[in-house]
């Protein structure tokens, strides 16, 4: 599933984690996120979200406030793996 949040897309405040929550319980595909990524904090309650496999950034990565490498490197500290 893509689960785009409207409501936070493009804010950069935070995903809509209880959206997120609700769709990766109804069922058992992997979840991609998408809509109100902003800080790398906003990735430690997503990652304890089951089925939660991937994100679609564009706004963070287009303005230049981050870089793939920035959240990958965040993710392996918190022990969570990332595609290469």
């Amino acid at each position: 599933f893509l689960v785009t949040s409207i409501d936070k897309d493009g804010t950069e405040e935070g995903f809509d984690l209880a959206l997120i929550e609700k769709t990766s319980k109804v069922s058992n595909l992997p979840v991609v996120v998408s809509g109100g990524f902003g800080k790398l904090s906003h990735l430690d309650e997503l990652i304890k979200i089951d089925n939660v496999t991937g994100l679609a950034i564009a706004k963070s990565f287009h303005n230049g406030s981050f870089k793939v490498n920035d959240i990958k490197e965040y993710l392996i500290k918190k022990n969570k793996s990332v595609r290469i």
